[in-house]
């Protein structure tokens, strides 16, 4: 399995997702600015604008748990 980063996860869904990036940042209550330039990777975004991102989306961000 890749190691992939939070970011790149939410990236990788919001392309999946294919709604409008206005339409996708209007249901997270977000700027469509914000999502376009994170989306492109100009930008980061805070742990609670990542977490209403993926609720528009119907995922979940989580710990993961690894085994020792």
């Amino acid at each position: 399995m890749r190691n992939r980063n939070a970011a790149t996860v939410v990236r990788e869904a919001i392309r999946r997702d294919h709604r409008p990036i206005t339409r996708l940042a209007l249901d997270a209550g977000v700027s469509h600015s914000m999502v376009s330039r994170f989306v492109s990777g100009k930008r980061g975004v805070t742990i609670e604008t990542m977490d209403r991102l993926l609720g528009t989306l119907g995922l979940e961000l989580r710990p993961l748990r690894r085994s020792a």
